[in-house]
């Protein structure tokens, strides 16, 4: 039966529980010695050096790795592997993560509430116990920090503000004229969208938040127009990236719409936007909406219907 002793090891290293080699590189110096670590929790592997087996000898040149050996694994005068089923070398030990997680009650966790229990299985089990080490009589659990993990979607929400995207400004033939309406009931009118890659995309940036590196684009799929009267309408970015090249009272629009009754209207377009996102490790997609709006006055009366683009 597994037995927890937490507080005899307070004293291993809780965020490197790796193990530590030592040993003399073939072409450095005698008195350079050099040492290899991997933590079992996080599977990262960290190396360095000594002079003299004192830390802080001299830096390896710039862009020239610090000297290293393979990694070596000993008990007993005996070596061993370093990587197992049943963990990563310690040094007195296999660790891995204990799976599943004992309850939270379990005395290894020692009132604790965050962090991970780790199995801790000595050399001698998987000999003699092969793959039934979960019945070692000599194994221990304790408590470790937890690798910190990132949730890299979350980062990628919270990075799109650096992308600075931007509702759409609605353009529209005839221009609406709030002081002298010159939008005819009956009439089309014309839409599109103005303001720039900010506004219609396609955008794309790297992002460095968390200590992580993601990578955004944005691409705008489409803008859903409600006219004010009952009516919607969608239009994809290639129907409104520019102005029409040609409008008139005869032909229909692309994207517009005709009004039918006299009335101030408010027009509503909200852009429609994928962002796809990737992260070291995880990647994905998700929606983004931007809305913007302007006041319409349809006439009935006869205007100048001109098809203004400017401001």
């Amino acid at each position: 039966m597994l037995r927890s002793r937490a507080q005899a090891l307070a004293a291993v290293v809780l965020l490197f529980i790796g193990a530590m080699v030592v040993a003399p590189t073939p072409d450095a110096a005698a008195a350079e010695i050099c040492w290899e670590r991997k933590d079992p929790v996080t599977g990262e592997v960290s190396t360095g050096c000594y002079d003299d087996g004192k830390p802080g000898g001299p830096p390896p040149p710039d862009g020239e790795p610090a000297p290293t050996v393979p990694r070596v694994c000993e008990t007993g005068g005996r070596t061993i592997p370093c990587e197992t089923y049943a963990g990563s070398w310690t040094g007195r030990c296999y660790a891995k993560p204990a799976s599943p997680q004992p309850a939270p009650d379990d005395p290894a966790w020692a009132g604790r509430t965050d962090g991970i229990i780790v199995q801790c299985t000595p050399y001698v089990c998987l000999v003699s116990l092969g793959d039934t080490i979960a019945e070692c009589p000599t194994a221990e659990m304790y408590w470790a920090e937890a690798a910190r993990t990132v949730d890299e979607e979350a980062v990628a929400r919270q990075a799109l503000t650096q992308l600075d995207l931007d509702p759409i400004t609605l353009g529209m033939a005839p221009r609406p004229n709030l002081a002298d309406p010159n939008v005819l009931i009956g009439a089309p009118a014309y839409f599109w969208a103005e303001g720039g890659p900010a506004a219609i995309g396609p955008l794309s940036a790297a992002v460095d938040e968390q200590g992580i590196t993601i990578t955004l684009d944005a691409t705008l799929d489409d803008v859903i127009y409600d006219t004010g009267d009952g009516t919607t309408l969608t239009c994809t970015r290639d129907q409104i990236a520019t102005p029409p090249a040609t409008m008139s009272l005869q032909d229909e629009p692309d994207c517009g719409h005709h009004w039918t009754t006299p009335g101030t209207y408010t027009l509503t377009a909200t852009s429609n936007w994928t962002i796809t996102w990737q992260g070291p490790t995880q990647n994905g997609t998700f929606d983004y909406d931007l809305e913007s709006a302007i006041d319409v006055p349809v006439t009935d009366r006869p205007t100048n219907l001109t098809t203004n683009k400017g401001p």
